[in-house]
């Protein structure tokens, strides 16, 4: 029998970058993420690349992908979740997304949920669009990598105590509800700081599920 592997070790706070979730009206939100190729890697570090496995499948015309860790010689542990498209590479982002959010279901990247959305100031380019502004430079961002730079040279965002739900985890838990997860739902609206709309939301789907 192998030696027990401590899961805890997938919560660890790992290197992230940031991402313009939204930009208009002279404010980009940004959001920090990371890529399936860390939740990889720290999965062969941690449970070791013989251990771990990913399958995708559809259900009711949802992508979802499912982890497995073996965790004694011959027993497998299964966890689950959807993903959703990306505006590039669709596909490949859907899939990516999948991935990535079963993995928190193993707490790998669930610190992300607590980190503080990111607010730059955003002006618009020749092309219309709003981009968040290098106020240092006068210029503006249009790569991640330089947004993640100037982010942090900004300084590190604290840690808060509930996860702040955003519109994809909102969706994420519509879609559970619809799946007839009630229970874990209502368990995981209890970790979200959530507006009153997105509660009423919530509570109005699950009350006519039933």
């Amino acid at each position: 029998m192998r030696q027990q592997t401590n899961l805890e070790d997938l919560k660890q706070e790992l290197p992230y970058k940031w991402r313009v979730q939204s930009a208009k009206y002279g404010k980009a939100n940004c959001v920090c993420y990371i890529d399936a190729r860390d939740c990889q890697d720290l999965l062969d570090k941690v449970v070791g690349v013989e251990n771990w496995q990913s399958i995708f499948y559809d259900e009711g015309g949802l992508l979802f992908c499912k982890i497995g860790i073996k965790i004694e010689e011959d027993e497998w542990v299964w966890k689950s979740d959807t993903g959703s498209e990306s505006n590039i590479e669709k596909d490949k982002g859907h899939v990516s997304d999948a991935f990535k959010r079963a993995c928190v279901s193993w707490g790998i990247g669930r610190f992300l949920y607590r980190l503080p959305v990111k607010v730059l100031k955003a002006k618009a380019h020749t092309n219309k669009k709003e981009y968040p502004l290098n106020e240092k430079t006068g210029k503006l961002i249009f790569d991640r990598q330089v947004l993640t730079d100037y982010i942090n040279g900004l300084g590190k965002p604290s840690v808060v105590g509930k996860i702040t739900m955003n519109v994809r985890v909102l969706e994420n838990l519509l879609k559970g509800i619809s799946l007839g997860k009630i229970k874990e739902v209502k368990e995981s609206m209890t970790k979200y700081d959530m507006t009153k709309e997105q509660e009423k939301t919530l509570t109005v789907m699950i009350n006519t599920t039933k």
